[in-house]
């Protein structure tokens, strides 16, 4: 065992003509006690992937190739050292080939699985254009990965309107987005049967904290408009959405702490009133936070002269007007976060 070791270690081959000769402090002695006298061993070499056609000279060692016996005749023949170097050769190019297909299967089969998620994922979102009575909306979550962290929903709660909500998950990827199924569920489990927003974020702020996971947490938007346009609102620190009115610019920042996180926390709402042509602007950070590549983020400067003035338009409009400003301004910067908006007009009664 001794000369396999150090031969994986060194990736040197080694060549005994004679245990006996070289077993000074008894290491083979069990080998030569069942008449092993002469070993060649040599190593299972391969150029490794990143080192590849660069010239460089480094090999990694995978194993070892062993051969022994009791003939010094029949091991130590330079025949015998050239045929086994050369099977080594071979053989380290064949195992290193079928690790590499093995791996390279794995990823497909990883890469179908993340595609169906993403299926599942966009499936669970609702329709990105939608209009009832007084109100028509856009929304459009698009991810820096296969899947994400944010989501968007919107329903009709009875009397209290139509109820809208805009959440981001911390993290990205399939953690966050199996966190945002969650989230997103139960807000529309929750959102119908409570009296206001407030209560809404309270009650799935609890039902996360049952099944907590640590250092993942969520923030969320979650507003209802009425057909007289009263806007009931509770932000749980979501970046805070805005009002583009005739009057100028509001921010909605009423709420609390985020979701999932805190078993103390508590909510607030705040009602404002909309006037006929009154856009609501929700966004996840990774409008504000988009970089460009110089390092500069996007900020609500630029996100507030993306909406200005468009007041009364088409939310799907407004939406893609949105989007574009952001990938103009990041354009040559790779997506950092997911980024995700909706755009609410409220038409008025007439």
């Amino acid at each position: 065992k001794k000369i396999p070791i150090e031969v994986f270690k060194t990736g040197k081959s080694q060549t005994v003509g004679d245990l006996m000769d070289v077993d000074i402090r008894g290491q083979h002695d069990r080998t030569i006690a069942v008449g092993i006298r002469h070993v060649l061993c040599v190593p299972l070499k391969v150029t490794p992937m990143s080192e590849a056609g660069s010239g460089a000279r480094d090999m990694k060692v995978i194993g070892v190739l062993y051969l022994d016996g009791r003939e010094k005749s029949s091991i130590m023949s330079d025949a015998t050292k050239s045929s086994l170097e050369a099977f080594a050769t071979q053989a380290a190019l064949a195992i290193e080939s079928a690790r590499l297909y093995a791996e390279s299967a794995e990823k497909a089969r990883l890469d179908h699985d993340l595609k169906i998620a993403a299926e599942i994922q966009r499936n669970m979102l609702p329709d990105p254009v939608f209009e009832v009575g007084a109100i028509d909306l856009a929304a459009e979550s698009i991810p820096c990965r296969t899947v994400g962290g944010d989501f968007y929903d919107y329903l009709e709660i009875g009397e209290r309107g139509l109820g809208f909500a805009l959440g981001d998950v911390a993290g990205k990827g399939p953690p966050a987005a199996l966190l945002a199924a969650a989230v997103q569920s139960n807000f529309v489990a929750l959102a119908p049967v409570s009296a206001d927003p407030a209560e809404t974020m309270a009650r799935v702020n609890k039902a996360l904290l049952r099944r907590a996971i640590d250092a993942r947490f969520a923030t969320m938007f979650y507003g209802a408009v009425t057909a007289d346009g009263r806007l009931s609102y509770c932000n749980a620190g979501q970046e805070p959405p805005l009002v583009i009115g005739r009057n100028g610019v509001a921010w909605l920042e009423t709420g609390g702490p985020v979701l999932g996180l805190l078993s103390i926390a508590t909510y607030e709402f705040e009602t404002v009133a909309l006037e006929p042509g009154d856009l609501v602007v929700v966004c996840s950070d990774g409008v504000t936070e988009a970089r460009n590549r110089a390092g500069d983020e996007f900020g609500r400067d630029r996100l507030v002269e993306a909406v200005r003035g468009r007041q009364g338009r088409k939310p799907e409009a407004v939406l893609e007007h949105l989007i574009a400003e952001v990938r103009l301004f990041a354009e040559g910067a790779p997506q950092a976060d997911d980024v995700t908006a909706l755009v609410l007009r409220y038409r008025g009664r007439g």
